[in-house]
C-alpha cells in the first residue's frame, strides 16, 4: 500500500479502454480492490441470531463497503468530466466498471466485429520501403496487444513469422539466412528485431555512395558525364591527341576521318557530321554511340569569354528527381534549369560556357526569366539559365547573396534570413541534399481547373458530367464558372449512384401544357427517422416541364393532405389544373376519400397494374435519382443517416435546376415553369461547415458573434440557406453566412476536420486581395511542405520584379472563403483519404430500409433467411411441439406461414434474420379447434404496488424472461396444420402435423401458455392471489417470494436470496430460460434500484415519442395543460385523426409512471373520434412538457411507519360537451404516490358533493382493493384505509345512511362507499384544498401549483 499511493492513475478520455482497463485492473488489484470491482458488494446479512458466522458476514461486507467506495472514488478520478457523467448515478465501483465496460467494449457481437477488423489489420501490415524496422515492430506489437485483449492471443513464433513474410525485398537476404541457418521457433523477438535493425543499417551505409556534380548521365563501362576537356588531359600526359575528331592515339595529320586534298567523294562523307554524337565523318544510322545519351557540346578552350563555375556534391539517386524539386547549391553562380516549360521569357542568344566541377564544360541555350506559383500569386525569377542535360534544378547561393540575403547552414539545416535579419526559410538537409519545391503556372492551372470541376459537381449534388457539360456549353443558368469537364465520375458517385443497366425504352406520352399528366409515388420507409420524425417522402412530377416537389411524411395515411396541398399550391402558381394523376395502386393512392376527391375535382385517375412499376416509369425514375443524389452527399461528407430528409430536399431543389433529357428544348425545368433563367451562383457545398450570424438583439456585447453548422439546403420561402446548427442540433434559415467547403464535421469526435482542397480562381467571384493568408515570419517550419510556402514568400523579395496585375482584385462575397494556390504535391500530401471501405456499409445500410421477404419464395435461395428458418424449425422440435401424422377426414387443418424479421440495434445494424412459422389462426372454429383465449397479465397498479412494498422492505427485484413462450403451452384441442413451406417431407408431402404444444398464431395460445406456468407455479407451492390472475405468492415459515407475470416477462422478489436463487434454477430447469438479473426494465419502464430506493421512469420511452412525432427541436414548456376556462370549443376540425390517435395513445401509457401527465392525457383521450385543431394544439403542448420532463419519475422510499393512503377529488362539470364532472385519486404507501387514476364521471352529477360523492366511490373500490393486494404480499392494515376529501358534504354523505333530496336520485351503486365506511373498510377524512393532491388529476392548474402538487406526488427527476 506504501508503493501504491505514489501510482499515477491513467486518465480515461474515451479512447483506448482496452489499455486503460488493463492500467486500472493493476492499480485496484495492488491496492487490493479488484474483487470488489468484479463481484460487488455482498448482500446484507438476513438478520437473526447473532453467531460467528453471522457477525464475520457483517464484518466482511462493512469491509467491502469501505472498498468499494474507496474504488469507486478512482474510478470517478480516473475519467475525465465528460466520461464522468456516464457513471456519476452509479452507487458501487461494480455499477460504473460495468457502465463503462457495456459502453465501450460493448456487447460480444461488438467484441467480434472489433476483433474481426483487428484480424483484418493484422493480416494486411506490411513494411514499405520507407519505413524502419523500430516502427514496423512497433506497429506490429500494439496490434498483438489488442488482439490479446479481445480474447486471440499470438504466439512468439507466429509473430516472427510474420515479421519475416511481411519485410520489404532489401531483406530479403538476411531473411533467407534465418531460414536456412536457424530454428524459427527458439527465435525470440529481441534477437529478430536486433538482427533486422543490424541488416538495416549496413543497407543503409551502402546507399550513401554519393556521385559528385549535379551532371549526371549514365553511360556504360565508365563514367558518366559531360565530356572532358582533353586538350588539358593531352598537355599534362604528353598523349597524341587530334583536334579535328577530338580523339586521342594519333593528330590532326594522322586522322583518317579528316578528307584528303582531291577526293570529292571522301570530302562529301567526312563533312556529314552524327546527329546522335555530334562528331564528324559518319552517319547516324552507324554511329557507335547511337544509345548513349551526350550532351550536344563542342566548345574550343580559346573561345571561353565567361567561365562560370558549377560544383554541386549531391548523393546518386536510383531514380530521377521531380522535375519541380531545386536544390541549394553553394558552388553554383546562378540559377539554372533544364525545363524550358518553366520559362515565362526567353533570350536564347545566350550562349554562357558553364564549367563543371570534374572539369566538364557545358553551353548554355538561353536566359530568361521563370514564373512560379507562391501564397500571393505569381512570381518571376530573373536570370535563370537554360542548360540542356542538367540533371537537377539549382538555386544559386551567391545569386541569393548579391540580392541582400543571409544563407546559413549549420547542423544539416540551410537557413535564409533577409536584409533585417529575419528568418523567412529552414531547410533541412534530405540525402545530403537540400530541396524546395516549386510549381510551375501550367502545372496550378491545370490542377485549379481540376478541382474547380470538382467543386462544382459536388456543389450542384455530384450531378453527371453530361449534364454539367451541357450547363456550360448552353448557357442553361446564371454564375456559373468556365472549366473543363472531365469524364470521369467521382468515387462517391460510383457508391452512391451504380446502378444496373437500363432496359430498352419505349414511345412515351408527349404533353403540351403544364400539369397534363402529374406522376407521384411514395418512397420509404426510410431507415432512419428524418429529423422531424418522417420515413417516407410523396414525389410529384409535372410530365410538362419536369419539375418535382417532394412532400415528408411520418406515415402513408398523410398522403392525401400532402397531395390536397400541393394541388392548391401548383394551380395556383400555373394557372392551370391537374388532369391527369399517374400514380401505383399503393392504398395511399386509392383509397376511397382520395377516389372521391379525384372524382369532385374532375382529375383523371390512371393506376399501374400490379407488379408493374415501369408504368409510372418517370416518377420511379425521379425518385430514384433523388435517392442517389442524396445518397452521394451524404457519403461524400460522412453525414448521420437523420439528414435524409434534407439530402432529398436539396436533391430536388438541384434538379430543378439541371438540364434532363426529357425536356426536348435547351431548358431546364425550373425554367420551364416560371419562364426565366436559375441563377447557381449561391450553391455551396451540401454538408459543409458554415458560421451563421446572430444578430445584434440576440446575443451580449462579449458574445461569439457566429454560430457553427452544416449546410442543409436551400430555403424556398426565404433568401437564405438552411443551417442544422451543431451546438443546438437545430435547423435556422440565415443569408447572412459564411462558408468552409474544404471542411466538414467529425460527428465522432465533434470536430472540425479536412475534406479536401478547392483552389477555386473563378474569375465570375473577385477575392479581397486582402483576406489571403501570408507566411508566418515567426520561427520555422520543420516541414517540407510547409517550406514551400516559406520559399514562395522568400521568392516574394527575391525575385527583382513581380508581374504586374497581378494582385489587382475587388472585394468579394463575404460567404466566399479566401482562395490561394497550392502545388499538387502539397494538396495530395494534405488532402486526408476518404474511407470509402467504411462508406461500402453506409451504402448498403444508408436510406431504404432493408426489405424483409413477404413469402417463402422470395425468401427461398436467400442463404441469412434459409439458416434462420433451419433454427426455427430445430427450436419447435426440439419442444416436441408436434408428430407426423396422416391427414384425418372431417377435420381443420389450419395452414402456417413463415413470418421474416430483420432484427437491428438501434443504430440500425444488423444483429440477425428470424424467421418465425405462424398459423393462419383466422381459420380457426369456435368449439372445434379452440375454446378459451383469454390470457390475463399484471395490471400497472399491481406492478406498482409490487415495486412500492418491495421499497418500504428494502428487498431486491429480479427479471426473468421465457424464450419462445407460446411454443411451450400444451394444447388441450385436437389441432392439425400443414407442412411448414420448405420443409416437406418428401414422400409424404400429403402428411400433416398433430400440434401438442401451441404455435404462435393460435388463438389459444396465449391461454395454453398461461395454463402451462400457472399449474407450474401451483406444483411448486405458489398461491394465485385473487386479486390479480398473474400474480403468486409463496410463503415458507417466515420466508416470502413474490412473481408477477406478464406473457413472458416475470418480476420476482423476497426476503430470501437463496429461495430466489433455487426458483431461477427450477425455471431454468423446466424452461429456457434467460435470466436478465436485477430489474431494469419491464415493459418500456425504466427501474432504478439503489441506495434511495427503487426509481420508477419511462426516459427512454419518452424521448422516443418526442422524436416519433417531430418534436425534438421543439421548447418545453413548465405544464401539459394552461388552464383557459370553461369555453365553447372551436368548429375547426383536425385533418389526421390517425396521427392524433396515436399522440393520445402513446401519452396513455407514458401515464405508467407518470401520474401529472395523467390527467392530459385522459383530457385528450375524450376526442379520439374527431379531434379539432384546439386539441391537437394541446397535444403538441403534452409533449413539449413531457421533452422537458423526460427523465422524471417516482422514487419509492422506506417509510419508517407504512400507511396506504387516499387521496380523492372531483372537478364539477368540467367537460364542456356534457357537463359531467372528473374524478381523480392517487394513493400512496408513505412515500411516492403508486396508484392514480383519472377519468370522466358517467352520470351528470347536479351539485359539487354530488361530484365529490361519486369521486370518493370510486376511490373506495380502488382502497379494498388495494387492501387485499398488500394482504396477499404479507402487509397488513389493521385499521380502514383513509381516503382524503376536501368537501365536507360528500363526506356527510358517505356518513349518513338517511335519504334525503339531495341524494335520493344517486344511483344505488354509488352507495357502497357508505356500507364501507360503516364495515370500517375505509375511513373518510376532511383535508383542505391546498392539501388536495388529486386535485392535479381533475383539472388544469397554473404553474406553482402544478409543481407544488407535482412534488407532493413524489415525481422528480433521476438524479434530483
Amino acid at each position: 500500500m506504501q508503493g501504491s499511493s505514489h501510482q499515477v492513475i491513467p486518465i480515461f478520455n474515451g479512447e483506448k479502454y482496452d489499455f486503460w482497463s488493463i492500467k486500472m485492473a493493476t492499480i485496484l488489484r495492488t491496492r487490493k480492490l479488484w474483487s470488489v470491482v468484479v463481484e460487488g458488494v455482498p448482500p446484507e446479512p438476513v438478520q437473526g441470531e447473532e453467531t460467528p458466522a453471522s457477525q464475520r458476514a457483517k464484518t466482511l461486507r462493512e469491509e467491502a463497503v469501505t472498498n468499494d467506495t474507496l474504488a469507486l472514488q478512482i474510478l470517478q478520478t480516473a475519467v475525465t468530466d465528460q466520461i464522468f457523467s456516464r457513471i456519476a448515478a452509479a452507487s458501487t465501483s461494480k455499477k460504473a466498471w460495468d457502465a463503462l465496460k457495456d459502453e465501450y467494449e460493448g456487447s460480444p457481437q461488438v467484441r467480434l466485429v472489433k476483433l474481426q477488423s483487428l484480424r483484418r489489420e493484422y493480416e494486411n501490415l506490411k513494411m514499405y520501403d520507407g519505413d524502419d524496422i523500430k516502427t514496423f515492430t512497433d506497429k506490429l506489437v500494439v496490434l498483438e496487444n489488442q488482439l490479446t485483449y479481445h480474447g486471440e492471443k499470438k504466439s512468439s513464433s507466429q509473430l516472427i513469422q510474420k515479421i519475416l513474410i511481411s519485410l520489404p525485398a532489401k531483406f530479403d537476404s538476411i531473411v533467407s539466412v534465418l531460414e536456412q541457418t536457424r530454428d524459427l521457433d527458439s527465435l525470440t523477438m529481441s534477437e529478430l528485431i536486433g538482427i533486422l535493425k543490424a541488416q538495416e543499417a549496413r543497407v543503409a551505409a551502402r546507399e550513401e555512395s554519393t556521385n559528385e556534380g549535379a551532371f549526371y548521365v549514365r553511360s556504360k563501362g565508365r563514367e558518366s558525364g559531360f565530356k572532358k576537356d582533353n586538350t588539358n588531359s593531352r598537355v599534362n600526359q604528353g598523349k597524341k591527341w587530334c583536334e579535328f575528331c577530338k580523339r586521342g592515339n594519333h593528330t590532326e595529320e594522322e586522322c583518317r576521318s579528316k578528307p584528303k586534298k582531291n577526293d570529292q567523294s571522301k570530302n562529301q562523307k567526312s563533312n556529314v557530321e552524327c546527329y546522335k554524337c555530334g562528331r564528324i565523318g559518319h552517319y547516324a544510322h552507324k554511329c557507335r554511340s547511337k544509345n548513349k545519351e551526350r550532351a550536344h557540346v563542342s566548345i574550343e578552350e580559346e573561345d571561353l569569354n565567361e567561365d562560370h563555375m558549377l560544383f554541386s556534391a549531391s548523393e546518386e539517386e536510383p531514380t530521377t528527381l521531380r522535375e519541380d524539386v531545386w536544390l541549394v547549391d553553394s558552388g553554383c553562380t546562378n540559377h539554372m534549369t533544364k525545363e524550358e516549360r518553366y520559362f515565362s521569357s526567353i533570350n536564347k542568344s545566350v550562349k554562357v560556357p558553364i564549367r563543371v566541377g570534374n572539369g566538364d564544360i557545358v553551353m548554355t541555350v538561353g536566359k530568361g526569366d521563370i514564373t512560379v506559383m507562391t501564397n500571393h500569386g505569381k512570381r518571376i525569377i530573373k536570370n535563370v539559365f537554360l542548360v540542356p542535360g542538367l540533371e537537377k534544378n539549382l538555386l544559386s547561393v551567391p545569386q541569393i547573396f548579391s540580392s541582400g540575403y543571409q544563407v546559413r547552414f549549420e547542423d544539416k539545416r540551410c537557413i535564409i534570413h533577409d536584409a533585417n535579419g529575419k528568418k523567412i526559410m529552414d531547410i533541412g538537409m534530405t540525402n545530403k541534399s537540400f530541396k524546395i519545391k516549386l510549381s510551375s503556372v501550367e502545372e496550378e492551372a491545370m490542377t485549379a481547373n481540376v478541382h474547380m470541376e470538382e467543386t462544382w459537381h459536388k456543389r450542384l449534388g455530384h450531378v453527371g458530367k453530361r449534364r454539367l457539360q451541357e450547363m456550360q456549353d448552353k448557357d442553361l443558368v446564371k454564375g456559373l464558372p468556365s472549366f473543363k469537364v472531365e469524364k470521369e465520375a467521382c468515387k462517391a458517385c460510383n457508391l452512391g449512384k451504380q446502378s444496373r443497366k437500363s432496359f430498352p425504352k419505349e414511345s412515351q406520352t408527349k404533353t403540351k401544357e403544364k400539369l397534363e399528366i402529374v406522376h407521384t409515388d411514395v418512397c420509404g420507409p426510410m431507415q432512419n427517422q428524418s429529423i422531424d420524425g418522417s420515413r417516407y417522402y410523396v414525389l410529384f412530377l409535372d410530365d410538362y416541364t419536369h419539375m418535382c416537389w417532394v412532400y415528408f411524411l411520418k406515415q402513408k395515411s398523410e398522403t392525401f393532405l400532402k397531395f390536397k396541398k400541393f394541388k392548391a399550391m401548383v394551380e395556383k402558381q400555373s394557372g392551370c389544373v391537374i388532369k391527369t394523376l399517374r400514380s401505383d395502386g399503393g392504398g395511399e393512392f386509392t383509397s376511397h376519400e382520395f377516389n372521391r376527391f379525384c372524382e369532385e375535382e374532375g382529375i383523371n385517375r390512371q393506376v399501374t397494374l400490379p407488379y408493374s412499376p415501369q408504368q409510372n416509369g418517370a416518377a420511379e425514375r425521379k425518385n430514384r435519382s433523388l435517392v442517389e443524389m442524396a445518397r452521394s452527399m451524404i457519403v461524400e461528407q460522412d453525414l448521420p443517416l437523420k439528414l435524409w430528409a434534407e439530402a432529398v430536399y436539396t436533391s430536388t431543389y438541384l434538379q430543378n435546376r439541371l438540364p434532363t433529357k426529357a425536356i426536348e428544348d435547351d431548358v431546364t425545368p425550373m425554367e420551364k415553369w416560371c419562364g426565366h433563367k436559375p441563377n447557381v451562383s449561391h450553391l455551396r457545398l451540401f454538408g459543409s461547415i458554415c458560421y451563421v450570424h446572430i444578430p445584434d438583439q440576440k446575443r451580449r456585447k462579449l458574445d461569439a458573434k457566429a454560430k457553427r453548422g452544416i449546410l442543409i439546403g436551400y430555403s424556398n420561402q426565404t433568401k437564405g440557406y438552411r443551417v442544422f446548427i451543431l451546438e443546438d442540433e437545430k435547423v435556422e434559415v440565415s443569408r447572412d453566412v459564411i462558408f468552409e467547403e474544404d471542411k466538414k464535421w467529425d460527428w465522432e469526435k465533434q470536430e472540425v476536420k479536412k475534406n479536401f482542397f478547392l483552389p477555386i480562381n473563378e474569375a465570375q467571384e473577385p477575392r479581397d486581395q486582402s483576406n489571403d493568408r501570408g507566411t508566418n515570419g515567426e520561427g520555422a517550419s520543420n516541414n517540407i511542405n510547409d517550406q514551400v510556402d516559406q520559399v514562395s514568400d522568400a521568392f516574394n523579395q527575391l525575385q527583382i520584379s513581380e508581374e504586374e496585375g497581378q494582385n489587382s482584385g475587388a472585394e468579394g462575397d463575404s460567404s466566399t472563403p479566401p482562395r490561394k494556390f497550392k502545388s499538387m504535391k502539397r494538396i495530395l500530401e494534405k488532402a486526408p483519404r476518404l474511407v470509402y471501405e467504411e462508406a461500402d456499409q453506409v451504402i448498403e445500410d444508408c436510406l431504404l430500409a432493408h426489405e424483409e421477404p413477404q413469402t417463402y419464395d422470395e425468401a427461398c435461395g436467400n442463404e441469412e433467411w434459409e439458416e434462420a428458418m433451419k433454427e426455427e424449425i430445430e427450436m419447435i422440435e426440439k419442444n416436441k411441439t408436434w408428430k407426423l401424422v396422416d391427414k384425418p377426414e372431417k377435420k381443420n387443418v389450419i395452414s402456417v406461414k413463415w413470418i421474416y424479421k430483420i432484427k437491428t440495434y438501434a443504430n440500425g445494424n444488423h444483429i440477425k434474420h428470424k424467421a418465425r412459422l405462424v398459423a393462419r389462426g383466422f381459420s380457426q372454429e369456435y368449439g372445434v379447434d379452440y375454446l378459451e383465449t383469454f390470457a390475463p397479465v399484471s395490471r400497472h397498479d399491481t406492478i406498482r404496488a409490487l415495486l412500492a412494498y418491495a421499497a418500504q422492505m428494502e428487498w431486491r427485484l429480479y427479471q426473468m424472461d421465457v424464450k419462445s413462450a407460446f411454443l411451450n403451452g400444451e394444447l388441450e384441442e385436437e389441432v392439425y396444420i400443414t407442412q411448414p413451406p420448405g420443409f416437406v417431407i418428401e414422400g409424404k408431402e400429403e402428411k400433416v402435423l398433430r400440434l401438442y404444444k401451441a404455435l404462435y398464431g393460435l388463438k389459444q395460445a396465449p391461454r395454453a401458455w398461461y395454463g402451462r406456468i400457472d399449474s407450474y407455479f401451483i406444483q411448486n407451492g405458489f398461491e394465485r392471489s385473487m386479486n390479480d390472475a398473474a400474480l403468486y405468492i409463496k410463503k415458507k415459515g417466515g420466508d416470502v417470494l413474490i412473481v408477477s407475470l406478464y406473457v413472458d416477462d416475470i418480476i420476482i422478489t423476497g426476503n430470501n436470496v437463496r429461495l430466489i436463487n433455487s426458483f431461477k434454477e427450477n425455471m431454468k430447469n423446466e424452461f429456457e430460460m434467460t435470466d436478465l438479473g436485477l430489474l431494469n426494465y419491464f415493459l418500456g419502464m425504466e427501474v432504478n434500484q439503489d441506495d434511495r430506493g427503487i426509481f420508477l421512469s419511462q426516459e427512454k420511452y419518452a424521448n422516443k415519442l418526442i422524436d416519433k412525432f417531430g418534436m425534438k427541436e421543439s421548447k418545453s414548456v413548465s405544464t401539459p395543460l394552461t388552464p383557459q376556462g370553461k369555453r365553447e370549443e372551436d368548429g375547426i376540425e383536425y385533418g389526421d385523426p390517425t396521427k392524433y390517435r396515436s399522440i393520445v395513445g402513446g401519452l396513455l401509457y407514458l401515464c405508467a409512471s407518470r401520474p401529472d401527465v395523467m390527467y392530459a392525457s385522459s383530457y385528450l383521450s375524450r376526442y379520439m373520434s374527431s379531434p379539432h385543431m384546439k386539441h391537437y394544439q394541446e397535444a403538441k403542448r403534452v409533449l413539449r412538457y413531457v421533452k422537458g420532463t423526460s427523465s422524471f419519475g417516482v422514487l419509492f422510499k422506506s417509510a419508517k411507519i407504512p400507511r396506504l393512503i387516499g387521496y380523492s377529488d372531483s372537478d364539477w362539470g368540467g367537460s364542456i360537451e356534457d357537463k359531467k364532472s372528473t374524478t381523480g385519486y392517487v394513493f400512496s404507501l408513505g412515500s411516492a404516490m403508486f396508484c392514480w387514476q383519472s377519468c370522466k364521471q358517467q352520470t351528470v352529477a347536479q351539485s359539487t358533493a354530488e361530484a365529490e360523492y361519486i369521486a370518493v366511490c370510486a376511490a373506495t373500490n380502488q382502497a379494498i382493493w388495494l387492501q387485499r393486494l398488500f394482504e396477499d404480499f404479507g402487509l397488513k392494515f389493521e385499521e380502514g384505509i383513509p381516503i382524503l376529501c376536501d368537501n365536507k358534504s360528500a363526506i356527510a354523505i358517505g356518513r349518513n345512511p338517511v335519504q334525503h333530496r339531495r341524494t335520493k336520485h344517486i344511483e344505488i351503486k354509488y352507495h357502497f362507499v357508505r356500507e364501507a365506511e360503516h364495515k370500517g373498510l375505509i375511513q373518510l377524512e376532511y383535508c383542505k384544498g391546498e392539501d388536495q393532491l388529486a386535485d392535479i388529476l381533475t383539472k388544469a392548474l397554473s404553474v406553482s401549483r402544478f409543481e407544488e402538487l407535482r412534488k407532493k406526488l413524489g415525481v422528480k427527476p433521476r438524479y434530483d
